[in-house]
């Protein structure tokens, strides 16, 4: 049992770090969506679609997520690959608890919960600013 505590503190401190960042990087997302407001307004006064601003937004919100986790993925392997070559002695024990240094499902598991914060974040402020009235975004700006 004794054995078990560290794995046990280290994935509750990296689970309230995952939950950290999820929160912020949403309050991060949705206030730069929330800024576009009147963008969002004066397209769909001109007749743009709900649906194809929603689709625009979710797009430049998400191309960046993507390109982060796969640049944020190939540094973690790089890191990860150190790190095993780094503990490989034969006295010391298995710090991982036999997950090794590269777990597929903690690295998939991570970006995934960011991934969909993010798009959570983005969609509920652009859903909410296009059933704005035009003109009542346009004045309150």
């Amino acid at each position: 049992m004794m054995a078990e505590a560290p794995a046990a503190a280290a994935s509750v401190l990296g689970g309230l770090a995952l939950l950290l960042a999820a929160v912020r990087v949403f309050g991060l997302v949705s206030q730069l969506v929330a800024k576009r407001t009147r963008e969002i307004a004066i397209r769909v006064s001109l007749g743009a679609q709900r649906a194809d601003v929603i689709r625009m937004v979710m797009l430049q919100t998400m191309r960046p997520v993507f390109l982060g986790g796969v640049v944020g993925m190939a540094g973690a392997l790089g890191i990860s690959a150190l790190l095993a070559a780094m503990v490989v002695q034969p006295d010391m024990p298995d710090l991982t608890y036999g997950a090794g240094a590269f777990s597929p499902v903690s690295f998939a598991m991570a970006l995934a919960i960011l991934g969909a914060a993010i798009a959570l974040a983005s969609f509920l402020p652009v859903r909410r600013a296009t059933r704005v009235q035009p003109a009542e975004a346009l004045r309150n700006e």
